[in-house]
C-alpha cells in the first residue's frame, strides 16, 4: 500500500481540491459544464480575452486531433486559452488505480522518487496549467505555462503571449 498523506506539507490555507478552489474563489461561475473565471475587475480589455475557462469539458480526441481534420464542436476552443487543475490526489488516484502491466514499478517510482519533487515545484499541491487551441502544434493543444495559483494561470491566459508565438511571426510585418 502506499502512503496517502504528503511528504510535503501543503502551504497554510492551500487549495487541495478542485472543491476547495470553488469555495475560496467567490467570482467563479458554471458554463457549459466547466468553471468559468470572470473577475468583476475586467474593466479595459475584452470581455473574451478576460473569462478563462477553468476544467473545461473538451471533445473526444481533442488534443490527438490534426488541426486541418478538426470538426466544428472545437472551433469554441480556437485562440481562447482555458486553465486545466490538476491535484496531487488525482494523481495519486491515478497511480493506485493502475492495473497495467507496469503498474507496480510506475506507482513505485511515483510513491517513492518523484511525488516528492512534483509536490516540491507546486507545493499547494494543485498544479494549473495554461493551454491553448493556437495552431503552434499540429495536432494538440499548446501549453502555455503552468502555475501554482488559478489567479497566476488567469493572469497568463489573459495578457500574455507565448515567446515562440511572437519570435515565430518575427519575419512577418507587423505594422498593418
Amino acid at each position: 500500500m502506499y502512503p496517502v498523506v504528503s511528504p510535503v506539507p501543503a502551504a497554510p490555507n492551500a487549495a487541495t481540491s478542485k472543491n476547495d478552489l470553488n469555495r475560496r474563489l467567490s467570482d467563479f461561475s458554471e458554463l457549459d459544464g466547466c468553471i468559468e473565471f470572470a473577475p468583476s475587475s475586467s474593466a479595459g480589455s475584452s470581455l473574451r480575452r478576460q473569462r478563462v475557462l477553468i476544467n473545461p469539458k473538451l471533445p473526444l480526441h481533442f488534443d490527438s486531433t490534426p488541426n486541418d481534420k478538426r470538426p466544428p464542436a472545437h472551433r469554441r476552443f480556437y485562440n481562447r486559452p482555458f486553465i486545466l487543475l490538476e491535484t496531487i490526489a488525482e494523481i495519486d488516484a491515478a497511480y493506485r488505480g493502475r492495473s497495467d502491466a507496469f503498474a507496480k514499478q510506475a506507482a513505485d517510482s511515483w510513491f517513492h522518487h518523484e511525488r516528492a519533487l512534483w509536490m516540491a515545484a507546486w507545493p499547494t499541491g494543485m498544479r494549473c496549467t495554461v493551454r491553448c487551441l493556437d495552431g503552434a502544434a499540429w495536432d494538440r493543444s499548446t501549453v502555455w505555462g503552468s502555475f501554482g495559483s488559478v489567479e497566476e494561470a488567469r493572469a497568463c491566459a489573459v495578457g500574455y503571449l507565448p515567446g515562440w508565438y511572437v519570435a515565430d511571426r518575427s519575419w512577418e510585418d507587423l505594422s498593418w
